[in-house]
């Protein structure tokens, strides 16, 4: 296997921007101070940060500082286990040239930005939120079928504030088939025949791709990432909408 970890190494480093200034390296490690502008013009509070360009390629960043401004681990505020930023959806591997070492910078700066909003309201930007574990790949997917049906405002609705049609329909899902429930109603979708939209039934039998049970398996995925995490993860107490907060607070306990 080819070592590249030297040219990666090299690509985030030219593409250092300014708001992230460098104070030592060492062998594939970068220690930072970072503090971006936010699109208000407030300047962030300083993160001290380190980059380490792993074995595999791969580019892991987290925080460092003693005095910690982050939760050590929070899936709500996409920080893993080991304290690593899960900045997006396989981006610690998508580092191989300094067009792509660019856009890993601002997805650091992004991310960033959402910790602030996270610090300052208790909630994640719901726009800017992608869902966890096998989800994830899910919701892309149905982002990518929504902007091909011209539902994107539906299908941000359903994953960011759970309204619309496609977050109403998605809990008449059938556990057995997989699709919608009465298979005469029309697609809301809008899978069409020529002229006709389809009937649900006709979207099943041609396979088509429905923006609802894509939801509907988006969601069930998200449930079985927190299930997996009872009795594993202490809840950090920062953000309101946290599924562990809320779980220990059914169960009569304080999360803090």
């Amino acid at each position: 296997m080819i070592d590249r970890r030297k040219d990666i190494y090299g690509s985030i480093l030219s593409s250092c921007p300014s708001w992230a200034s460098i104070r030592s390296q060492t062998d594939f490690e970068i220690r930072l101070i970072a503090q971006i502008k936010r699109v208000s013009g407030k300047i962030t509070r300083s993160y001290d940060l380190l980059i380490n360009i792993l074995h595999d390629g791969k580019v892991a960043v987290q925080e460092v500082s003693t005095n910690a401004l982050l939760p050590l681990w929070c899936p709500q505020r996409h920080i893993n286990a080991n304290g690593t930023f899960c900045i997006g959806l396989r981006a610690d591997s998508s580092v191989n040239d300094a067009a792509s070492a660019e856009n890993w910078w601002r997805a650091l700066e992004v991310f960033l930005s959402c910790q602030e909003t996270a610090f300052e309201s208790r909630k994640w930007p719901p726009t800017l939120q992608l869902s966890h574990g096998d989800a994830a790949d899910i919701q892309l997917r149905a982002e990518a079928l929504a902007q091909k049906l011209n539902r994107e405002k539906d299908y941000e609705a359903a994953v960011a504030y759970n309204e619309g049609p496609i977050a109403g329909l998605s809990r008449h899902v059938s556990r057995i088939t997989g699709r919608l429930t009465n298979p005469q109603a029309p697609c809301m979708c809008g899978y069409t025949r020529g002229s006709q939209i389809k009937h649900r039934k006709d979207c099943a039998r041609d396979n088509n791709l429905c923006l609802v049970v894509l939801e509907n398996r988006r969601r069930k995925a998200e449930l079985s990432f927190w299930r997996a995490l009872t009795g594993k993860l202490t809840c950090c107490g920062t953000i309101d909408d946290c599924p562990i907060r809320k779980e220990i607070s059914n169960n009569g306990h304080t999360s803090g």
